[in-house]
């Protein structure tokens, strides 16, 4: 019952109609590849702003970059101090660590505790393994 529908279309008509969608697409798809390059061109901005109260303004907001360390730097306030690493832990799960029964993993943890060789900011990284 469904191809009997098919039979009676236009091989013509559908062909254009299917361009004309085609056409739609792949111009809405140049405005979204756009928008993705200036909003790339936007995160390069805030990523090289020196000062942390700096800011880049796009669309009526104010964006700006405001993690306290960056590349191994003490950002915050404008401290530009090298956060050096003061303490290593791993921790392992009581699972893990005594194979009393099966453990699925991503339980074990390592925790890094850096200190800002300027200002003495202390920063506490856990990583799950």
């Amino acid at each position: 019952m469904l191809f009997d529908e098919l039979i009676n279309i236009n091989a013509s008509e559908y062909l254009q109609e299917t361009k004309k969608i085609k056409s739609i697409i792949d111009e809405e798809n140049i405005i979204i590849r756009q928008y993705n390059i200036l909003i790339n061109e936007i995160i390069g901005e805030i990523n090289r702003l020196k000062k942390w109260n700096d800011f880049v303004e796009f669309e009526n907001d104010k964006y700006g970059n405001n993690n306290k360390i960056i590349n191994n730097i003490h950002r915050e306030n404008d401290c530009n101090g090298n956060m050096l690493l003061i303490n290593s832990t791993f921790n392992q799960c009581y699972q893990c660590e005594w194979g009393m029964w099966p453990c699925s993993g991503g339980c074990s943890s390592k925790e890094n505790t850096y200190k800002c060789d300027k200002c003495g900011f202390i920063y506490l990284e856990s990583l799950k393994l």
